[in-house]
Parts: structure tokens; C-alpha cells; sequence
């Protein structure tokens, strides 16, 4: 039996896939309602759709033929089955634009007259277009054009020191040349490219004399640095250095590296945290006073003669240390404490959670007890219907028992008919599985009436719509077809 659906589904417009329409061996007879659809396997057959009176054929047309007609300035095609005409199309021509329509049979003609007559315009000799205008079906009716000979440069002169030379051709060529008011040949920019400046790298400076302004050449390597105006920006030196810098004597003076290094002799400088399971730093970049905090216990791979603990400090008493004379060793002196008993546990330090333990004034620790909201100390007695499975570092695992009256709220069963509760049928192209309700199987006093099913695929997890009937006793589960074991699971939930 099929599926009853009793209100109306809204799938919100997503797709139906897969789906097949009701396959009926003719319409004769056949009940409808607006809108319903059927497929006829007989005959002809096809999709039929009912107007609530009679069934009509979806999309389906015979004997469909297109016919050309000829009128005035037009021609039409006629969209016809058997003698009935379904559309036409009307081809319409403007009379006095060139185009003309007419058919015949079944062709339709459209002519379009050439109407443009302007002549070719020549370009040469400087004449260029100017403005062309076109009909309103894009045909040329005139080109203007207009003469750029007058528009043309003509000449060029040059003045004290220029020379102007150049042909017939678009090249004109300016150059300076030597005179007697001393104009510059050549000015040339020219940038090292290693080592310092040469004796001959030079730069041209305005010079005023006699009346006149002229360039002179000044060496590069002849100007000195504080002739320089003072500097507005940052000086990136591209990663070289300052050298023969004196000895500061103002708070904004540049330091020597031997000034600096002199000024920390003798003061503390905390580097970073220290490992003492492998040996301490070393090398030149170690200097005195620098400051390591242990956070790894060890002895420094024998290094040291005393092991450190976290919280421990090493202080170099020289530049590159190299033994444990080179560093003074400061300890905290107190170990964490250990677990055991009062004569086997280490005394040290030790932190507890505020959240589980209580730690009175004089450092005495309790446990806290648990309740409803927080982790503690706590007995658990199962009653009736529960278990406890195991306990485990303080974690108690609680199930139902079912056969003391444990009701759960819902239960996961495999349809593969291993069940005892379960069997499994096959008849007239359907899966049935039966599932029988019983105490044990499903809680206590439970019977079918009570429970929600919901049927999804065993490996995806996905909801599957298949028909359910409910007995006294027995969940009875159809499927379409042969159904593999295990491939679907019935979700069965309390509804009360």
C-alpha cells in the first residue's frame, strides 16, 4: 500500500528527483481533479493532465505545418495543425527606407536597397575627415574634411649656445654648442657605482661674475659634510657603518661600541630562560652580568655539581664563561612537592584547585563534596532502572537497566532481522520488518502507540520516508523492493 499523505507537502522549492508519474492504462473512466497528472501507457499514450472534468495531453501536437503568406509591404508565417492556425508572425517594411517584404511558398524575402552614394575623400597633403552623418539606417551621407597644412609647425630657432638642425622629414635636432659666453658642450649625470668618489667626479654649481651668471665644476670629494644643511629626513647608510666617530659628551651625541660596552660592565641584563638538562650559554656573545632563569631542572649536562630547579637563576661573572667558576648559581632551594605517603612523599610546593579542594589557613586540604552543579567528592548508589557500568579516575558510567524497569527515552535498532524482537518478511514486491515491543526490548510497559519512529540510512544518518503501522504489540516497518540488512535503522523515541 502506498504512502497517505493527508495535507499538502511543501518541498520550498527544492527539487524532486527520481520521481515517476502514475502510470494508468488509459484515461476512459478515470477520476481527477484540477491540476492532477497520469500517464497513459496505451496507444499513443503520453502526459495528461485532468481540468477536473477531462484529461488533456501535456505538450504533445500532430500534423504541424508552417505556411508563408504575402500581403502589402509584409509577409507572415502561419503556425498551423492540420487546419488549425496556432500563431503567425507578420514581417512589416516601411515604405520609402529601402526594404522591401514579399513571400512566396514558404520562403519570405527581405531586400534592402543600397542608398548610399557619397564619393571616396582623399587624405593626402594634409586633408584629414572631419565629420560624417549617416541616415537613421546607419547609410554614409556626407564626409566634411579639413586641411592641417596651415596648422603645421614651421619653424624653429635657436638662441646663444643652441644650434637648431633638421631636414624636410618630422626630426628636428637641438643641441648646445660651445661659445664665447662659455655655454656648456655636454652635461652628464654620472653616479659611482663602488669605493669612494673619484678625484675627477664633479658637479656643476651656479657662479656669479662680470655682470653674468655661469656654472662652475666643483669635486665631490672636496665638500665637506658640514657645509651641508642639516638633515629633514631619515639617512639610511644601506648597512654600513659610521666610522672615527668621537668620544660622546652630550646626551644626543652618537656612542662608540667601546663607550657602550664599557657603560654595562658590572650591571645585571636579563637574557631569557635557561634549560639545564644541556649546558649553559656560551661564546663571545655572553657577556658579564648576563641573567638566565631555569625553567628545565638538570645539572647542565654535568656542568654544574648541583642540579637546578625552576626558578633557579645563573649569573655570568665573566665574558665568555666557560666553566662553573665563571657563574654564580642563586636557588630557590624549594622542590616541588611529590605524590605518597607521609613518609615516602617529598614536602614542597604544591597548588591545588579551588574548584575541587579546600585549603583552610594553616594549609590543611579537603576535598570538596560534588552536587548538581560542581565536581567533587561523591557516592553514587544506582536505583531502580539504573546501573553502574564502571568507575574509572573518579568517573562513574551510569546506564539503564531495562530489565528493572528502566524506561529510555529513545533507542537505536538495526532493521537487519538478527534481533530476536525483530523478523523479517518479503511479499508482493515489499520489505516488511516487524518489530515486537516487549519489556526488555524497550524499556517497561511501553507499547507501539507510544512511540515516534524515524527511519534513516545506517551510514549517512539521512531521514527516509517509508510507510510505519502500529498494533498492540508490533511496529511494522514496508519498504518498496528487496531491501539489504543493516542498511536503514529505526530511531524509536518516546512520545510520552
Amino acid at each position: 500500500m502506498a504512502i497517505n499523505y493527508l495535507s499538502s507537502i511543501d518541498l520550498n522549492q527544492n527539487e524532486l528527483k527520481r520521481a515517476r508519474i502514475e502510470n494508468i492504462g488509459g484515461t476512459s473512466g478515470v477520476p481527477g481533479v484540477s491540476g492532477q497528472l497520469i500517464y497513459d501507457t496505451t496507444g499513443a499514450g503520453g502526459l495528461y493532465v485532468s481540468d477536473g472534468t477531462n484529461w488533456k495531453a501535456v505538450g504533445k501536437y500532430d500534423n504541424l505545418n508552417l505556411t508563408a503568406l504575402s500581403g502589402t509591404n509584409n509577409g507572415a508565417l502561419r503556425l498551423m495543425e492540420d487546419t488549425t492556425v496556432l500563431d503567425t508572425i507578420t514581417f512589416q517594411a516601411t515604405i520609402g527606407q529601402g526594404i522591401s517584404i514579399n513571400a512566396a511558398g514558404s520562403a519570405i524575402n527581405i531586400n534592402h536597397a543600397d542608398t548610399s552614394s557619397v564619393a571616396n575623400s582623399d587624405n593626402s597633403n594634409g586633408v584629414v575627415l572631419q565629420d560624417i552623418t549617416f541616415d537613421g539606417f546607419g547609410h554614409v551621407q556626407t564626409i566634411g574634411t579639413t586641411d592641417l597644412d596651415g596648422r603645421y609647425l614651421q619653424s624653429v630657432s635657436g638662441g646663444e649656445g643652441v644650434v637648431i638642425t633638421g631636414t624636410d622629414s618630422n626630426i628636428i635636432n637641438v643641441r648646445y654648442q660651445e661659445s664665447g659666453s662659455g655655454v656648456l658642450n655636454n652635461i652628464i649625470q654620472e653616479a659611482p657605482t663602488s669605493g669612494s668618489l673619484a678625484a675627477s667626479s664633479e658637479i656643476l654649481v651656479n657662479k656669479a661674475g662680470s655682470g653674468i651668471s655661469y656654472a662652475a665644476k666643483v669635486s665631490l670629494n672636496a665638500i665637506p659634510l658640514n657645509f651641508s644643511a642639516a638633515a629633514t629626513g631619515d639617512i639610511d647608510l644601506g648597512g654600513n657603518k659610521i666610522e672615527n666617530v668621537g668620544t660622546p659628551t652630550a646626551s644626543t651625541d652618537a656612542a662608540t661600541k667601546s663607550y657602550v660596552d664599557n657603560a654595562i660592565v658590572g650591571s645585571l641584563s636579563y637574557q631569557s630562560a635557561y634549560d639545564a638538562s644541556i649546558a649553559p650559554p656560551t661564546g663571545t656573545g655572553v657577556k658579564q652580568g648576563y641573567v638566565y632563569a631555569v625553567t628545565v631542572a638538570g645539572n647542565g649536562a654535568g656542568f654544574f655539581d648541583i642540579i637546578l630547579r625552576p626558578g633557579d637563576m645563573i649569573i655570568a661573572q665573566q665574558d665568555n664563561p666557560t666553566s662553573q667558576a665563571h657563574w654564580t648559581e642563586i636557588q630557590s632551594n624549594v622542590d616541588y612537592a611529590t605524590a605518597g605517603t607521609s613518609s615516602t612523599a617529598t614536602r614542597g610546593l604544591a597548588s591545588f584547585n579551588s574548584d575541587n579542594f579546600i585549603v583552610n589557613s594553616t594549609g590543611h586540604v579537603s576535598g570538596k563534596s560534588a552536587n548538581t552543579t560542581t565536581a567533587g567528592l561523591a557516592r553514587v548508589t544506582a536505583a531502580d532502572g539504573l546501573e553502574v557500568d564502571s568507575v574509572s579516575n573518579g568517573n562513574f558510567t551510569i546506564s539503564l537497566d531495562e530489565s528493572t524497569g528502566g524506561n529510555p527515552l529513545s533507542k537505536s535498532v538495526s532493521l537487519d532481522g538478527t534481533n530476536s524482537n525483530i523478523t523479517r518478511q518479503e511479499n508482493g514486491g515489499l520489505s516488511v520488518f516487524a518489530l515486537t515491543i516487549t519489556s526488555g526490548f524497550f524499556g517497561s510497559n511501553v507499547a507501539p502507540k507510544d512511540l515516534i519512529v524515524q527511519i534513516q540510512e545506517t551510514s549517512s544518518g539521512n531521514v527516509v520516508f517509508t510507510e510505519i503501522e502500529k498494533s498492540a504489540s508490533t511496529l511494522n516497518i514496508r519498504f518498496n523492493g528487496s531491501i539489504t540488512n543493516g542498511d536503514y535503522t529505526a530511531l524509536l523515541m518516546r512520545a510520552n
